[in-house]
């Protein structure tokens, strides 16, 4: 499995230490550029991408994401992001099926 990352270049520097190689981008037509070339790339099986590049792609990862082809795209936040509070099963369920599961008396 081959990973690549396209973020800030500090979060780049990050994940270099860990053995994944990255592109460090500065605005959206890098981005779209580094995106572009790790789909391309038949031996990234999943591409990490921070969330800024994430808002920047938004139409391109949603395309890519409804197509179900290789890689993978995962998002991660970078040095600056404000935490993010993470959803609990119970609110995935509810925002994918539009229901709400309670539990009964």
């Amino acid at each position: 499995m081959s990973y690549r990352i396209i973020g800030d270049q500090d979060t780049i520097l990050g994940y270099a230490f860990a053995g994944v190689p990255g592109v460090a981008v500065d605005g959206e037509e890098q981005a779209r550029a580094a995106f572009r070339s790790a789909l391309a790339d038949a031996g990234v099986s999943m591409l990490i991408v921070t969330r800024r590049v994430a808002s920047l792609l938004s139409d391109e990862i949603a395309a890519h994401r409804v197509a179900c082809q290789a890689p993978f795209v995962v998002e991660v936040g970078d040095l600056w992001d404000t935490p993010v509070k993470r959803r609990t099963l119970e609110e995935l369920i509810q925002e994918a099926v539009g229901i709400r599961i309670t539990k009964a008396d």
